[in-house]
């Protein structure tokens, strides 16, 4: 795993004030930001020109991150681009084009910095080792693959005992008693916690409260899809990603982002006055 770890100090110096995942992150819903707007907008040639510089360099940035949660979604937001402008302007020459450059983007970008696949082969290194196995021989790691893995398996028995929940305050110390119980000493140096929004929220206030989490996504990817504000799903759809490997709300540059976002498109542009519309 030494070569993840490497990976891990890189991308962590890259982004030394916050956590390379919600950097990201942030990265990804502003490239969304950009294709849509150069999709639906029909910008002035200068613009796009800039539009397309800032997409290339925020995804230089987001590969120098080697955040497996960012990559996944920046191979989503390219699919999704695609698909939206092949649906908006019928062009399969240019959705050709454009693909086959990306491609070769991005293997050029792969063969220069090797780590976000080295990552990806870790993940799946990682999720192939036996749970018996995996607790006695990395019970002291914190290499992001496998305590991540070791972690979700505690946060899974914690539901099966506490099915109604231990508490929004006491989320943490119970999963500290189980890592205790695993002998998960490297988890437990660093207190780290459900790594899964959706875990921490079932483990504090039971299935229901997970449940109700879950469908309350789901309720606004429909409005969203009902109103047709597609950067809205975009950024419902990278939320929810997110949020089954990080904890997120659980940190302030997490909850702060994704709800101010949330509610800025949420609400009905028709509404807004027009200088406000035009930020859209």
């Amino acid at each position: 795993w030494s070569s993840d770890v490497c990976s891990s100090d890189l991308s962590s110096s890259f982004s030394y004030e916050i956590h390379p995942s919600y950097s990201a992150f942030y990265l990804i819903i502003v490239l969304a930001y950009l294709v849509v707007s150069v999709i639906q907008e029909r910008p002035v040639f200068s613009r796009r020109i800039v539009t397309f510089i800032l997409f290339f360099w925020f995804s230089i940035i987001i590969f120098l991150l080697a955040s497996k949660a960012g990559l996944l979604c920046y191979g989503l937001l390219l699919f999704f681009a695609l698909a939206y402008y092949l649906y908006k302007k019928r062009n399969f020459r240019w959705v050709f084009i454009i693909s086959i450059s990306l491609l070769l983007v991005m293997a050029a970008i792969s063969f220069w910095n090797p780590v976000p696949v080295q990552r990806i082969k870790n993940s799946f290194a990682a999720s192939s080792i036996p749970e018996e196995q995996l607790f006695r021989m990395h019970g002291a790691s914190i290499e992001s693959n496998v305590v991540r893995r070791m972690i979700w398996i505690c946060g899974v028995e914690v539901i099966r005992e506490n099915a109604w929940g231990v508490g929004s305050g006491d989320a943490n110390a119970v999963l500290m008693k189980k890592y205790e119980e695993k002998g998960m000493t490297g988890a437990i140096a660093k207190e780290f916690n459900a790594h899964s929004q959706f875990l921490q929220t079932t483990i504090a206030l039971g299935i229901l409260g997970g449940v109700f989490l879950l469908s309350l996504f789901f309720v606004f990817i429909i409005n969203a899809v009902k109103s047709k504000n597609v950067l809205l799903f975009v950024f419902l759809i990278f939320t929810l990603l997110n949020l089954l490997v990080e904890s997120m709300f659980e940190t302030e540059s997490g909850i702060v982002f994704i709800f101010l976002f949330l509610c800025f498109l949420y609400v009905d542009t028709e509404k807004l006055p027009k200088f406000k519309r035009s930020l859209y």
